[in-house]
């Protein structure tokens, strides 16, 4: 996908030369620094053809430049060399692991989503984070879920009926409502601060400041101070000035 044709042909010669070479690998500079180049830089196309035409082009040059032996003052260079180049390796492979674990948490918690299930959507989106917590987006899901939860709590109290046939909410409901709505508050400043430029995460917290201004006053000027600054962010949308 990102080679196309050319550079695919370009690996397959460099790799092809390679296993030619007629020794093993780390015994000249040459060999040992293509590697490394090719293990820490990107695989953009230009990085292949040069390693390709340093190798094949200007034969006699090229081979006597690939057998070229090391010093043997060099060989604990070349020695700390690779342990760095796998230490990046093996970094760069765990990392990538953890990345897909947070997507693949994330995907599930969609589909949960999908199914009406609060509670499996909310605890795959908690391992989301846990694997990967930078993307706004997991933050984002996150603060909106909790404040689901806690609404559906509020409308759905386990408390007892009162004279006019209404359940209260009991205390260990108050509690769980009090701490899903701080956590919706906190998640969604994550998502600003991970992506502070998106107009989107600031009208999220907006939106959960709207829905508990009602019975906490003091979140008005939080709200409203939240709604100038999205306007900030994209002053040319009506709907974030009439919200305001």
């Amino acid at each position: 996908a990102t080679l196309e044709l050319l550079g695919v042909l370009a690996l397959l010669c460099f790799i092809k030369n390679m296993s030619h070479a007629g020794e093993k690998i780390g015994e000249n500079i040459f060999q040992l620094l293509a590697i490394i180049t090719i293990l820490l830089l990107p695989p953009v196309f230009p990085l292949f053809i040069f390693i390709v035409l340093a190798l094949l082009s200007e034969k006699n040059q090229a081979q006597q430049l690939v057998h070229m032996p090391m010093k043997k003052h060099l060989q604990w260079i070349v020695t700390l060399i690779a342990i760095i180049a796998a230490a990046v390796v093996l970094g760069s492979f765990y990392l990538l692991l953890r990345l897909y674990a947070g997507e693949y948490a994330f995907y599930q918690s969609i589909k949960a989503r999908e199914k009406n299930d609060g509670r499996l959507t909310y605890n795959q989106q908690i391992q989301a984070i846990r694997w990967n917590p930078y993307p706004s987006k997991y933050h984002y899901q996150l603060s909106q879920t909790s404040m689901g939860i806690a609404s559906f709590i509020a409308a759905n109290p386990s408390g007892t009926a009162t004279d006019s046939a209404q359940k209260q909410p009991s205390n260990e409901d108050r509690q769980q409502i009090a701490q899903l709505v701080q956590m919706s508050i906190n998640e969604a400043k994550l998502a600003i601060k991970h992506s502070p430029q998106d107009v989107f995460t600031w009208e999220n917290l907006a939106q959960i400041y709207d829905g508990i201004t009602p019975v906490t006053p003091d979140a008005q000027k939080c709200d409203i101070a939240t709604y100038q600054q999205a306007i900030r962010l994209y002053p040319t949308n009506p709907i974030l000035r009439v919200t305001l």
